[in-house]
């Protein structure tokens, strides 16, 4: 999702791209924090009952391309410091994250309400504001 360095930054742009950004870093593994990952003589074993009744079916692997990859950097490393208050920055990195099989949010409003202490219609307008502020200074910078 590549845009031109003229054009100007729409609200429902930025967050389709922060959505997508997020979606890939959900696809990126997860194999522990050493290069080689977590080494075991155990048997793998299953992470819930549907998978440990059907051990034979194996889950769907997504994998990020390159261009995802890309994007994913943009909106970690370049556009999400652009968010200067701190609500606003924590609610769109932590909304951001969503499933890649089913395109849902891990956090929906009620529990990002907890995890920040918030109502979850207040955690909701931090989003929409917090995605209109970084529209805005993408905007600033674009110009």
């Amino acid at each position: 999702m590549g845009h031109d360095t003229g054009a100007s930054y729409t609200p429902e742009y930025v967050k389709a791209v922060v959505e997508s950004a997020g979606r890939t870093q959900m696809m990126q593994p997860n194999d522990g924090c050493w290069p080689g990952g977590y080494k075991s003589c155990w048997p793998d074993a299953p992470d819930d009952s549907w998978f440990a009744y059907n051990a034979n079916d194996a889950r769907p692997k997504f994998r990020a391309t390159i261009e995802q990859i890309d994007e994913m950097y943009m909106v970690t490393e370049k556009w999400l410091p652009l968010i200067t208050i701190p609500y606003y920055r924590k609610t769109i990195v932590r909304r951001m994250l969503t499933y890649p099989d089913s395109g849902r949010p891990v956090y929906n409003w009620v529990r990002l309400g907890r995890k920040l202490r918030e109502d979850r219609r207040t955690v909701k307008r931090w989003y929409e504001d917090g995605i209109r502020h970084l529209t805005d200074r993408l905007n600033q910078c674009s110009a």
